[in-house]
């Protein structure tokens, strides 16, 4: 110490902001679900994940489907200890009668209830105010049919879209729609979207229709491109013993998605969340290998670094998220490494490095309206950065995988102090 201050060794080393991941889902432990945790193991999970954002580099995250539970527990334990990123949150969460999230298992606390939007639209308006006191930045909004070939699941019309747009206008909060391919991309835009938590079109291409209205809304993208990329992991085993992978990730979750026969029961329970009421679950998760497998994710990754890197190119605000956590019935989604992998991926898509990382500092630090606190390094912002052994401008993004110290609000420490007390 000098001065009674802690003093590191950075000598040769690059600092850069504190990383903000824009897509979390925090209270979703990979593979809890399936794996049958307790509700005492998925809350020790749940602090572990806070503490490996951390040490991945990430002092702040946007949980997307924060419920009250999530933005008042876990922020709490934050603020007491310090071990964990700041959060943010989106609420409420506008889903249809049948529609994405209703099919979520909130037993064990993984997701808040979600109350769909039926026929009374002052419900929406309801849910607004209520949500207030969690301080969220935005609303979300959910515009998806399924992620199978066929549609599964009832979505807002657009006279709907059009009063939750008004609503939110009416009451002073933004939306950030959740759409994931072309029709939903249509449908979102009724609802003048401040944000698309999703690039979407990973089963089809970005038009120059699409993109113009993308343009002319001046919606900010999230990207989300690591879901599709971590979706291989099963199949590229190799890949869960590297060092970063085996210092963030806990031995149970690792030995989970190395397991066949638990990544088999995963695409059968996805492929039976997805499918129509007309298909008999027997039916479903007999051809779950033909609708998720490694080559179908591979080629859902291309399309959307493609749609990403054009919507950069056009000038489209793109951030990043990595949406890790999503469903607990993956196994897959790994909380922190997800958040490196986004960037990596945003890096191989053809995005300037310092893009890359401007999407994850200012520019993020932007959208959740938090740009005089975080994401850049000045006087008077808080104390939140990471302290790289190279400079990712000239070594790329794959760097930020061996931090060797990352400060949060001030206290730093190595990736395994924030880890391990």
């Amino acid at each position: 110490t000098a001065g009674g201050a802690q003093v590191v060794d950075g000598s040769g080393t690059t600092v850069i902001p504190g990383l903000i991941d824009l897509h979390t889902h925090l209270r979703s432990v990979p593979g809890g679900s399936l794996r049958g945790d307790s509700f005492e193991e998925l809350e020790a999970a749940r602090l572990q994940i806070l503490r490996a954002y951390v040490a991945a580099g990430v002092t702040a995250v946007l949980d997307t489907a924060a419920g009250p539970s999530t933005l008042n527990d876990l922020r709490g334990h934050v603020r007491k200890t310090n071990l964990g990123p700041r959060i943010e949150g989106l609420s409420p969460f506008l889903t249809p009668e049948g529609g994405y999230g209703t099919r979520f298992d909130t037993s064990k606390g993984s997701f808040d209830p979600m109350p769909p939007i039926g026929d009374d639209l002052t419900l929406v308006d309801r849910l607004i105010e209520e949500a207030r006191d969690l301080e969220p930045v935005g609303l979300k909004l959910a515009i998806e049919n399924g992620f199978g070939p066929v549609p599964a699941l009832e979505v807002f019309d657009e006279a709907q879209l059009t009063y939750i747009g008004e609503a939110a206008d009416r009451l002073g909060t933004r939306v950030f729609a959740h759409a994931m391919d072309g029709p939903e991309f249509e449908l979102a835009m009724h609802a003048k979207p401040d944000v698309l938590v999703h690039p979407g079109l990973s089963n089809s291409r970005l038009t120059d229709n699409m993109l113009a209205q993308l343009e002319e809304s001046g919606a900010t993208v999230i990207t989300t491109l690591a879901v599709f990329d971590m979706i291989m992991l099963p199949y590229q085993k190799e890949r869960l013993d590297e060092p970063w992978i085996v210092r963030l990730v806990p031995d149970k979750q690792r030995a989970t998605v190395a397991d066949d026969e638990m990544t088999e029961r995963m695409m059968a329970s996805i492929a039976e969340m997805n499918s129509p009421w007309w298909i008999p679950a027997w039916l479903a998760r007999l051809l779950s290998s033909f609708v998720f497998n490694e080559d179908i994710a591979r080629e859902q990754l291309t399309n959307v670094s493609d749609a990403v890197r054009r919507m950069h190119e056009a000038g489209i605000n793109v951030v990043m998220g990595a949406d890790m956590g999503n469903w607990p019935v993956f196994t897959v989604m790994f909380h922190g490494v997800g958040s490196i992998r986004e960037m990596e991926l945003l890096e191989a898509a053809g995005i300037p490095r310092a893009d890359v990382i401007l999407a994850a500092t200012s520019k993020a630090a932007k959208v959740i309206e938090r740009e005089t606190e975080i994401g850049t390094l000045a006087p008077g912002m808080y104390a939140d950065l990471v302290v790289l052994d190279a400079d990712p401008l000239e070594a790329g993004m794959g760097t930020l995988r061996n931090p060797r110290y990352v400060m949060k609000n001030g206290e730093i420490r190595t990736p395994e102090g924030w880890l391990n007390d």
